[in-house]
């Protein structure tokens, strides 16, 4: 199953950035994990947000996790933008996507095991006029949790993290 979802991430990544021309940005996110993040423009209104990283709400829960994804963002995607641009540039947006990962049990009954799911993300964030983008996100996940069973698994639900990314 790791091995799966590692190959899609990659396969959508390399299509991606074949098909993105557009500007990237490289950081992390802090709150509900450390999460490590890439993002590629799509388009003028439209990115893609590539993570990987520790859920914390995982890691409370069962002990240790390391988990990614990706998804698929729409920039202002009302065509309302934020009005404060004096210096840089303010953008809202919504996306869908994929995450998955693994975690290791700190008891016997969770046991090793994989977790899949679908994934919201909602944020806002603040480009300055030099290549430094701050953010706050919001990736709420609902998906299945396996470890011989399965389980409702949503890690990062009401966790909001902090944003902090090199754009180039």
């Amino acid at each position: 199953m790791k091995r799966l979802v590692l190959i899609i991430i990659t396969l959508l990544s390399v299509s991606t950035w074949s098909y993105a021309g557009g500007s990237r940005a490289i950081g992390g996110n802090l709150g509900g994990g450390l999460d490590f993040s890439y993002q590629i423009a799509v388009g003028d209104k439209n990115m893609i947000d590539i993570f990987a990283g520790f859920p914390w709400s995982a890691t409370a829960a069962y002990g240790f996790g390391v988990g990614g994804g990706l998804s698929y963002d729409w920039l202002n995607p009302f065509n309302k933008p934020i009005p404060w641009d004096e210096d840089g540039e303010w953008n809202w947006y919504i996306g869908l996507g994929a995450g998955g990962g693994t975690l290791l049990g700190k008891d016997t009954e969770q046991g090793t095991g994989v977790y899949a799911g679908v994934l919201a993300h909602v944020g806002v964030e603040y480009n300055f006029e030099f290549p430094l983008q701050l953010s706050i996100d919001w990736r709420p996940t609902l998906g299945v949790y396996i470890n011989g069973g399965s389980e409702f698994y949503g890690p990062g639900l009401l966790a909001l993290s902090l944003g902090v990314r090199y754009k180039f």
